[in-house]
């Protein structure tokens, strides 16, 4: 190829290459949704247009995101607060975000509620994550508590 030719070509590959790192993933897909108190504690995907999102939630409540936590190891996303409004959102950088299908695992927490764990699919561009938070006394363990889990595990066995 002579440089002409390359000198030709290589704008159009480069182009190319950005391209495709937006296109799987490498755009940076948020995940945003919003926590609220209500009655029972539970997580949600929404459309983005749901009015719920509008509701003032819980300000400073800290919410947790894990992806594919079946596997034997999920990637934490970077841990979030709230604003004053109770919203959130946290960067995704698994390839593909946002347009492949990934499982999330979802924790949310807030001084004075009930703490929420569930799992649920990576929600898409138009969809939100609807988190609700119960007013009460926290009784949660996290199923990622490793070290708990092995006391309990240890102190099951010693009573037998």
């Amino acid at each position: 190829m002579n440089s002409e030719r390359l000198a030709a070509w290589l704008p159009r590959f480069s182009l190319l290459a950005v391209l495709a790192l937006v296109g799987c993933g490498g755009g940076g897909h948020q995940i945003r949704g919003v926590v609220l108190e209500g009655t029972s504690p539970e997580v949600l995907i929404v459309s983005s247009n749901d009015p719920r999102l509008k509701n003032v939630g819980i300000a400073g409540a800290i919410v947790d995101i894990w992806v594919d936590p079946d596997e034997p190891r999920p990637k934490q996303l970077q841990p979030t607060r709230t604003d004053d409004s109770g919203n959130f959102a946290v960067a995704s950088n698994a390839p593909g975000a946002g347009m492949l299908e990934y499982q999330l695992s979802v924790l949310a927490r807030a001084a004075g509620h009930q703490s929420v764990e569930e799992n649920v699919p990576m929600p898409g561009g138009n969809k939100r994550l609807l988190i609700v938070l119960a007013p009460g006394r926290d009784k949660h363990q996290s199923s990622r508590d490793l070290l708990g889990e092995t006391m309990r595990m240890k102190e099951q066995i010693e009573k037998q």
